[in-house]
């Protein structure tokens, strides 16, 4: 990627992508919020179900069933964040907010642990599903309404990108985190030391093993160690998503009109192209 963006800025006639669509702070600040977006959005529907299954127990469906309270809260927000986006005609605020709420939201995960009741964690999981879903609508906004008219379709699809590139980064490093620290906390527990390599490695190995311990207090500390590592990732979360947050406050509020200039500016050209035909 370095490669390429040197040979993008520095020797390509007719580069491939504009560098000026990152030309503002706007689109700075956005393309890594986006960035960002991917990375929470996917480490977080990654590893909770692994949460879920190890620590709780639940069989794979239950699993995904438990992730409702975040899906469910991902679309309404993102619907109504788009609409009042539209009404309003400017987008700063959603943005800003829809930062701050994933930036909590992660925090509050934090908070999870082996012994967190259904009512915990179901209520834990409406302010990420809130914020990472108002931030699926603001975030396109503001990089569309920061880019030219005759660049809008490049800036959206490097916003698709970028959100690709974090959701990939997320899970990879989601993994290392959770590999070192579920090591660091296996070794505290005279019982797990010895197995703290091959539990640590294979995180589905580990379910397994959990699924045909009995309940002991052997098997509470594996659960703990489970809980207390993932705490670790939603802090690094939490931590990415003040940097965006922060980074947000960059944002301008340009008009939204560009889309339509782009429209009117494709259909002057069929029009005069069916004259000249």
């Amino acid at each position: 990627m370095m490669i390429f963006a040197y040979h993008e800025i520095s020797r390509a006639r007719d580069p491939i992508i504009p560098v000026s669509i990152f030309g503002t702070p706007t689109a700075i600040a956005n393309f890594i919020g986006v960035t960002v977006h991917g990375l929470i959005l996917w480490c977080v529907l990654y590893y909770l179900p692994f949460y879920f299954e190890a620590v709780k127990g639940y069989t794979p469906i239950l699993a995904g069933t438990a992730l409702l309270p975040l899906t469910f809260t991902l679309c309404p927000s993102a619907i109504t964040i788009g609409l009042l986006i539209t009404r309003w005609g400017c987008y700063r605020w959603a943005v800003v907010l829809g930062s701050l709420l994933a930036c909590l939201g992660s925090g509050l995960l934090c908070i999870i642990n082996a012994h967190t009741s259904v009512a915990g964690w179901v209520c834990l999981m409406l302010v990420p599903g809130l914020g990472l879903g108002s931030l699926f609508p603001a975030l396109i906004y503001a990089i569309q309404a920061s880019a030219e008219p005759r660049q809008l379709a490049m800036a959206v699809a490097m916003c698709s990108f970028f959100r690709s590139l974090g959701q990939a980064i997320g899970i990879a490093i989601g993994g290392v985190i959770f590999q070192n620290s579920m090591h660091s906390n296996l070794m505290k527990y005279p019982a797990h030391a010895s197995h703290a390599d091959d539990y640590s490695k294979n995180v589905i190995l580990l379910v397994e093993a959990l699924r045909k311990m009995p309940e002991s207090a052997t098997t509470d500390d594996l659960k703990t160690a489970y809980s207390d590592s993932l705490r670790i990732v939603w802090a690094v979360c939490c931590a990415l998503a003040g940097i965006s947050a922060l980074l947000s406050l960059l944002t301008k509020d340009y008009t939204l009109t560009a889309g339509e200039s782009v429209q009117e500016d494709v259909g002057d050209t069929i029009k005069t192209a069916t004259q000249v035909k």
